[in-house]
């Protein structure tokens, strides 16, 4: 993103460019509308700013991109500007799972009794990315990939990270991850596609529904998949260090597990 910004300060063009497979994440709060209606103004940005305040410490621990958020809209990207191979969908999922983890605990303002709900959606696909407008020049992606992420979040459910197709089989090539299969749902503008729920990952220590709970209550009830087995050289994820370009290794441990 720095040679973007870089190319502006001298007024040069930054050409469109295309990526071949990314991951994308949109996020919102479910009964937001509620309430914000049962809010102020200046009540509802102190609850914006507190929960994208919250978001934006988490995301920074992940190599994604933040692209905007609009209302209690949330956006961001792995696998661009800067390509990273395809450890995107890891980044993103892990980040995901973080994002859920922290929302357990947080107090809305002025609303200590209100839990903090979030819906997530997650896509793996191409992109295009450009930098549109003089004035205000934006950081833009353009693609159908956009649309499902989309599709993903708002055809979800409270506290759950929805999965598509492409993103389930982007993240089969690593090791470790529990998923659910949620089944065929009907997507507008799409069809009907068969979906996932992400509900975990193996040596994941940090605080998160209990499914299994959960899931007794769906109909119908989604079915549990094997964990995922990809990337793993003696229970270590191997993955390309971004800065060398060299592999880098990471431990797996057997501490905790989700439906």
């Amino acid at each position: 993103m720095k040679s973007i910004a870089d190319k502006l300060k001298l007024g040069l063009n930054v050409e469109p460019e295309s990526f071949d497979s990314v991951t994308l994440y949109f996020s919102d709060i479910s009964g937001f509308q509620d309430l914000a209606a049962a809010c102020s103004p200046f009540q509802v940005v102190d609850i914006l700013n507190g929960v994208y305040g919250l978001f934006d410490s988490i995301i920074s621990r992940h190599n994604v991109y933040k692209v905007e958020t609009i209302s209690d809209t949330y956006v961001m990207v792995s696998g661009l500007p800067q390509k990273n191979a395809d450890l995107h969908i890891v980044e993103i999922a892990n980040c995901a799972l973080d994002l859920i983890s922290g929302a357990l605990d947080f107090q809305v303002p002025h609303k200590p009794e209100h839990k903090l709900r979030m819906r997530i959606g997650i896509n793996t696909g191409p992109i295009v990315a450009s930098v549109v407008g003089l004035t205000m020049p934006r950081y833009c992606l353009f693609g159908d990939t956009i649309n499902t992420a989309s599709r993903m979040e708002s055809h979800g459910l409270p506290m759950r990270i929805h999965m598509s197709p492409s993103a389930k089989e982007a993240i089969s090539n690593f090791d470790g991850y529990y998923l659910s299969e949620r089944g065929e749902v009907v997507i507008k503008g799409k069809g009907t596609m068969s979906t996932y729920w992400l509900t975990g990952k193996r040596g994941y220590c940090l605080k998160l529904p209990n499914y299994e709970d959960e899931f007794v209550n769906d109909i119908p009830v989604p079915r549990r998949l094997p964990p995922t087995s990809g990337k793993c050289v003696d229970g270590k994820i191997m993955r390309p260090s971004i800065e060398s370009g060299f592999s880098e290794s990471i431990g797996i441990t057997e501490k905790q597990k989700h439906f």
